[in-house]
């Protein structure tokens, strides 16, 4: 898997030292909707999950996670608000289940859009994605910490990270005093799919499947025009893989999504339990308390935009607005015991894992991964402390980890100054 240009940690799995080992806890293909529950946000008459949807009649490939033994182009297909201009919402979540510790979470998504583009017709702004922490007693969709998505980019922010039922808006997570953002990755500019230059390379728009613009379609489009191209930084008509990276215990949720056609991730943000830069004027406090809890598929419209079902003429434009969920996976994962303060991974505590920690400092990443010697999710000042506790420690014959008095020197003496300076901003 490659990375995107600017961050060099992408997944997890790519983190971990050689040696770490994973379990799966949950896997399913959503071919059958046996073991799972739904919760809708207003009438459930207007919503729609139909588990086991063949979406090969809408020229849709293959989800890239499909195993040998899976339905083949099968998977669970989301439609919300048909008529009834509301806001609402549905979510899927496994029957009773609940998840701790340390656990990946990832799912395959395909939104599919209303035309014509790159603006999408009328009602055609929805949102997909999922959740870790879900609360199996909730009487809402939208519970634990969450992405969602817009499919044509048009929201005002269409990359949305919420706690609960509230989003974390991208401006409030910014410390009026060192501008440093809590929540999302310092890469993304802001949380809008137009002009963004970092998801817009990742991202490129795309066309829907020629099938939807076929003259004689195999679903009757009654006039539809799927024609056009979707904005740079969109997620529509193509399978992106959504995946979160979660440690209950550090109380932190990494939260990335990768194209499949590419293979190239975005790392979107990272939730901790104490969103410290959180403006109190324009959000409440509905903040994550916890990360444990089950995991959840969801799919929403909050613009009351009904797709106009009877349209004046009975034509109806539901069945190309959809999100369509594929290939759900868990799995526990251990990190074995490393050399703290061994930032580049050779096994020895020198000069260059100082390096590591100066070029991250000031980045969110995965607990315990990159120059995160404290294990706090945060390149800081405390994981210098800890490369200095650990300097010239190793896992290898001491002969090749004796480091040169003077090169310790030389970089304590730079790692102070940094600290210094970093406190009196």
């Amino acid at each position: 898997m490659k990375t995107a240009p600017l961050l060099l940690l992408a997944t997890l799995v790519a983190a971990l030292p050689l040696g770490a080992s994973a379990q799966v806890l949950f896997e399913n293909d959503l071919s059958s909707g046996a073991g799972w529950s739904l919760v809708h946000e207003d009438d459930p008459s207007d919503n729609f999950a139909t588990f086991g949807f063949d979406y090969s009649t809408f020229g849709i490939p293959e989800a890239p996670n499909t195993k040998p033994g899976d339905g083949a182009t099968s998977g669970l297909q989301m439609i919300v608000n048909r008529d009834l201009e509301r806001i609402n919402s549905v979510a899927a979540f496994p029957t009773g289940m609940s998840f701790s510790g340390k656990y990946t979470y990832q799912f395959d998504l395909w939104m599919n859009c209303i035309g014509p583009f790159p603006l999408g017709g009328s009602g055609s702004t929805e949102m997909g994605g999922g959740a870790v922490g879900f609360d199996n007693t909730s009487t809402t969709p939208l519970s634990g910490a969450s992405l969602l998505v817009t499919g044509e980019g048009g929201d005002s922010a269409d990359w949305r990270l919420y706690a609960h039922d509230e989003a974390q808006a991208f401006s409030t997570h910014i410390d009026p005093e060192t501008e440093v953002n809590d929540l999302y990755a310092p890469e993304l500019p802001h949380a809008n799919a137009n002009a963004n230059d970092y998801l817009g390379p990742i991202f490129p728009g795309k066309t829907a499947p020629a099938a939807q613009t076929d003259p004689n379609p195999p679903v009757p489009t009654n006039g539809l025009d799927q024609s056009g191209t979707l904005a740079d930084g969109t997620i529509g008509f193509r399978w992106v893989t959504f995946k979160y990276t979660v440690d209950t215990d550090a109380g932190t949720a990494f939260v990335q999504a990768t194209d499949a056609e590419t293979d190239v991730t975005a790392d979107i943000g990272t939730f901790t339990l104490d969103n410290t830069y959180v403006d109190r004027e324009t959000i409440d406090t509905k903040l994550i308390t916890t990360l444990e809890g089950n995991i959840s598929l969801v799919y929403r419209d909050r613009f009351r935009s009904t797709l106009d079902y009877d349209f004046g003429a009975g034509i109806d434009l539901t069945p190309y607005s959809f999100g369509l969920f594929d290939n759900v996976i868990v799995e526990e994962f251990e990190i074995p015991d490393v050399l703290v303060g061994d930032y580049n991974g050779n096994n020895v505590v020198d000069a260059a894992d100082f390096t590591v920690w100066r070029d991250t400092r000031g980045d969110s990443v995965v607990a315990g991964t990159g120059a995160d010697g404290n294990n706090n999710g945060v390149i800081d000042d405390g994981d210098y402390d800890k490369w200095v506790e650990n300097f010239g420690m190793s896992i290898t014959p001491p002969s090749v980890a004796v480091p040169e008095p003077a090169t310790l020197l030389l970089a304590l003496a730079a790692g102070g100054c940094l600290a210094c300076g970093r406190r009196r901003a």
